[in-house]
């Protein structure tokens, strides 16, 4: 059985997109989990590759948070650079 070398950045991707098809059961059990917010997270970190699924997802570039910042203004505050 030939096994390959996945990166760390890739395994903690390939389970967020596991964990965003079960978002709505999420939801559903009472946990506000949005794209939107966790644009937000992505893009205050940095992580440029969840920033691209989470809008191709459909979170939205424009959101903001309780401060009013959009995703774009918490990278630049964090001064991240993507990864």
């Amino acid at each position: 059985m030939k096994t390959e070398h996945i990166s760390g950045s890739t395994k903690c991707l390939l389970i967020f997109v596991s964990v965003l098809a079960l978002l709505p059961c999420i939801a559903m059990a009472g946990t506000e989990v949005t794209l939107d917010a966790e644009l937000m997270q992505a893009a205050k970190t940095g992580n440029l590759p969840l920033v691209k699924i989470l809008l191709e997802k459909g979170a939205h570039v424009e959101t903001r948070n309780e401060t009013g910042a959009t995703p774009l203004m918490e990278a630049s505050v964090e001064g991240k650079r993507s990864r």
